[in-house]
């Protein structure tokens, strides 16, 4: 899922504090993920990372292109940097009381796609207990917590633990029945679909 609001006007701010290019690298970067370049998105975030950190610039923006850079990664199937920079976008927003939520869950999806199941189900439980610490119980919007609950049912019953799959199902339908007319559109991380030449699949 991609980052959106605050983090948009952070990236602006990010930019000024780089120079104010003639060209948005930003701008370039959504182009390159919506028509499936995602090289050319790993190859222009490693750029801003190391600009931003060269520059300096506040943790709140790093958390936002370590995130950004972290799903390029996984797309083109530099796992374990992926991982590596997820993670640090995590740390980055707890420190700055950003969506810590947000790299897990894209950690949990990455190791579902690998069928890593017992890893995904770790990274599921972190980003949901993070969705109730930070915006209550049930999400500050339910049906989009249940799409979350659902991608966890799903890593429990291939973990092989099928009971607390059928629980998860159900929280989910007891979340979508807080809001039941509310279709949920969200963007997917195609994680390994994009693998650079020498990185294989794994």
């Amino acid at each position: 899922m991609t980052r959106r609001r605050a983090d948009l006007v952070s990236i602006a701010a990010l930019l000024a504090l780089l120079g104010g290019c003639a060209a948005n690298p930003w701008a370039a970067v959504k182009e390159y993920q919506s028509t499936g370049q995602w090289e050319a998105a790993y190859t222009t975030l490693r750029k801003l990372v190391a600009d931003g950190e060269a520059s300096r610039v506040p943790d709140a923006q790093r958390a936002v292109l370590h995130y950004e850079l972290g799903r390029a990664a996984g797309a083109t199937c530099r796992f374990d940097e992926a991982e590596r920079e997820l993670l640090l976008a995590n740390q980055l927003d707890a420190r700055t009381n950003g969506p810590t939520q947000m790299s897990l869950l894209e950690l949990g999806e990455m190791a579902t796609d690998r069928g890593q199941w017992p890893a995904a189900v770790g990274y599921y439980e972190r980003g949901l207990a993070e969705i109730e610490r930070i915006q209550g119980k049930n999400g500050t919007h339910p049906a989009m917590t249940a799409l979350e609950v659902d991608k966890y049912a799903i890593a429990l019953r291939n973990a092989g633990r099928e009971a607390d799959a059928a629980a998860a199902r159900a929280r989910a339908l007891e979340l979508r029945q807080l809001e039941p007319n509310v279709r949920i559109l969200t963007d997917r991380t195609p994680y390994g679909s994009y693998c650079a030449p020498g990185t294989g699949q794994s």
